[in-house]
């Protein structure tokens, strides 16, 4: 509120799009970091391990438009800010214990092998 009353139109203007720009900034991170795991942890080691850089990146284009409406869909699933947040919490679901062992698992082999 502060804002809208306070700041002349140019500033107001200039705030929005800097508030789009760090949103449109998140959205490309996260699609190019999904893609990037998808890519080179599963297409590239298992599905097609010879494959040419010209394939990857083909493949990385499709797979980043499939991630965006797989996004759009699960958005619009979403109604409120406490169902995006349980919906957060789900997919992370389990995997604090991996994150944490991932760190030890080299120390916990070695006890059972020596």
């Amino acid at each position: 509120m502060a804002m809208r009353d306070f700041l002349p139109p140019g500033l107001k203007g200039l705030l929005l799009v800097a508030f789009l720009a760090a949103y449109m900034s998140t959205i490309s991170t996260q699609l190019n970091w999904g893609t990037s795991y998808i890519i080179n942890d599963l297409y590239k080691r298992f599905l097609h391990p010879n494959a040419n850089e010209k394939q990857l990146v083909r493949a990385s284009r499709f797979n980043t438009f499939l991630l965006m409406i797989v996004a759009l869909i699960v958005t619009s699933q979403i109604t409120t800010l406490e169902s995006a947040f349980k919906f957060m919490i789900e997919c992370g679901a389990g995997l604090g214990a991996v994150l944490i062992l991932r760190w030890y698992w080299w120390r916990i082999i070695y006890s059972f092998l020596y």
